[in-house]
C-alpha cells in the first residue's frame, strides 16, 4: 500500500472496511473472522483508535500464529511498512465463499463493529454459500398440509407411483412432516409457516401479495405482471396499443420462476416485483452462488429439491436454458434485461421499449391500406431486404400482418 493511501485511510478513521489495533491480541482474530464473513476489509496494527500511529514490534509470523485457530483458514495478505521510524502491519482480509469461525463462533462485521452471528444468520449465510441445502430442512407442516391440486399436477408427471411414497422417497417429506421444499411446492399455505415465502408486487400505488404453493405463485404473478405491461406508442400523442404476446409472458414467467426457485429462503424477506413505467424490477433474497456466471449460466441450484420439483412440474429449464430464453426474447423485442448481484439480493431490471422508430412509424402509416413490400420500400427509401426485415419484426410484435400468398403478398396493419 502506498504511503499516501495509508495516510488518507488513517485520516478517514474506522469504518465497515477498516479497523485500527494498537497491537496483536486475540481480538484481532475475531476481526479477521468478522471481515471474512462480511465483505472483507483491512486491519492496521500499530495504530490507536484515533488513527494515530503508535508502531508495533509484531511481525507477519505473529499474525500467522494467531490465525491458526480460525477454521477454515481465511485468505489474508500481510504487509509490513514504516511511516517515519514506526513500523505498522497491514492485514488485508478477503471475503471468503464459506463461513469462517473462531473457536466454533462465526462473527460478522456490521459498520465499524463486530458481533457473533445468530443461528438464523449462520443458516442464511451457509445457504448463500451452498454449504447446506436449507430446502431439505423439516418444517412443522404435516402431511395434511399437502395441496391436492398440486398432487394432480404431479400425477401427470409421475405415473404408476403412489404420490405420498414419492414425496418421501424424493425428500419432500420425512417423519410425517414436509420438508421446506415439500411445503413450498406442495403445501396449501407455505406462509402459515414461513411468512416471507411470497411475492409482493407493486404497481404504482397498488400492491398485490401473491401466496400459496410455488406453482400457483408463478401463475398468479405472471398473470398480474403481464396485465400491467407497458404499452407501445405508435404515434406520439395519438395512439397507444399493446404489443406483448405469449413470448413476453414466457419471459416474465422464466424470471419469476428463477426468483422463487433460486432465492435464499433462510433470509427472512419476500420476493419483490415493481412495475413502474417502462420498467419491471424483480428483487429476490440471495446473491449469485459462488462460481455462478450470468454470462455463461450453468445450474448451481441453491435449493436442489425445489429446483428438481419445479423442473418435474414443467416450470424450470435445465442447464441454464431459462436465462438464454429470456435473452432470446429480449433481443427479438428490443427489451433490455440486466442482472445485478448485490450483497444479499439479486436484482433483475427489465426495460421495455415504449415506441417504435421513425421508419417503423412510416411503415405503419403506409400499411393502413394493404401494400406490397416493394411499394413500402420505395416510399420509405430503404432496400427491399431491409424493409422486409422491418416488416417481419413488426409482424412478430403483432403490429402488422401479411395477406395473400407468394408474389401477391401484401402487408396491412393488424
Amino acid at each position: 500500500m502506498e504511503e499516501k493511501e495509508l495516510i488518507k485511510m488513517l485520516a478517514e478513521g474506522e469504518n465497515e472496511f477498516v479497523e485500527f489495533k494498537r497491537k496483536i491480541t486475540p481480538k484481532v482474530a475475531e476481526e479477521i473472522v468478522a471481515m471474512s464473513n462480511a465483505r472483507g476489509g483491512i486491519i492496521i496494527i500499530g495504530v490507536d483508535d484515533e488513527g494515530r500511529i503508535v508502531g508495533t514490534t509484531s511481525n507477519k509470523e505473529s499474525i500467522n500464529a494467531l490465525v491458526q485457530n480460525i477454521t477454515p483458514p481465511p485468505n489474508l495478505k500481510i504487509e509490513e511498512t514504516s511511516i517515519g521510524e514506526k513500523k505498522i502491519l497491514i492485514i488485508k482480509v478477503e471475503k471468503t465463499p464459506y463461513i469462517t469461525t473462531l473457536g466454533g463462533v462465526a462473527y460478522i462485521r456490521i459498520g465499524s463493529s463486530k458481533r457473533p452471528l445468530s443461528l438464523e444468520e449462520t443458516m442464511a449465510l451457509a445457504n448463500e454459500y451452498l454449504i447446506f441445502s436449507f430446502d431439505r430442512s423439516l418444517t412443522p407442516a404435516g402431511e395434511k398440509e399437502v395441496d391436492l391440486r398440486i398432487v394432480e399436477k404431479l400425477k401427470e408427471k409421475v405415473k404408476r407411483v403412489q404420490w405420498k411414497k414419492w414425496l418421501y422417497k424424493q425428500g419432500y417429506a420425512k417423519n410425517n412432516h414436509l420438508t421446506l421444499a415439500g411445503l413450498l411446492i406442495f403445501g396449501k399455505e407455505p406462509t402459515a409457516y414461513f411468512p416471507h415465502a411470497k411475492i409482493r408486487i407493486k404497481t404504482g400505488a397498488l400492491e398485490q401479495k401473491v401466496e400459496g404453493p410455488l406453482p400457483f405463485q408463478v401463475e398468479k404473478s405472471v398473470a398480474y405482471i403481464t396485465a400491467n405491461l407497458p404499452q407501445l406508442e405508435i404515434k406520439s400523442g395519438v395512439r397507444r396499443t399493446e404489443m406483448w404476446g405469449e413470448e413476453i409472458a414466457l419471459m416474465m414467467r422464466e424470471l419469476v420462476v428463477n426468483a422463487l426457485v433460486h432465492r435464499n429462503y433462510a433470509i427472512y424477506s419476500e420476493v419483490f416485483v415493481e412495475c413502474s413505467g417502462s420498467k419491471i424490477i424483480i428483487k429476490n433474497p440471495g446473491s449469485f452462488p459462488p462460481g455462478f456466471n450470468i454470462e455463461d449460466p450453468q445450474p448451481l441450484p441453491r435449493n436442489p429439491l425445489i429446483y428438481e420439483g419445479m423442473h418435474l412440474l414443467g416450470y424450470v429449464e435445465k442447464e441454464g436454458g431459462g436465462i438464454e430464453e429470456v435473452r432470446r426474447i429480449a433481443r427479438k423485442y428490443g427489451i433490455k434485461v440486466r442482472w445485478i448481484s448485490k450483497e444479499v439480493f439479486t436484482v433483475v431490471e427489465v426495460e421495455f421499449p415504449t415506441e417504435v422508430d421513425e421508419k417503423d412509424r412510416e411503415i405503419l402509416a403506409i400499411v393502413e391500406v394493404p401494400s406490397s413490400s416493394s411499394s413500402i420500400a420505395k416510399k420509405i427509401r430503404l432496400s427491399k431486404v431491409a424493409t422486409v426485415e422491418r416488416l417481419k419484426r413488426l409482424e412478430e410484435k403483432g403490429l402488422v400482418k401479411r395477406i395473400g400468398k407468394g408474389r401477391f403478398v401484401k402487408w396491412v396493419k393488424s
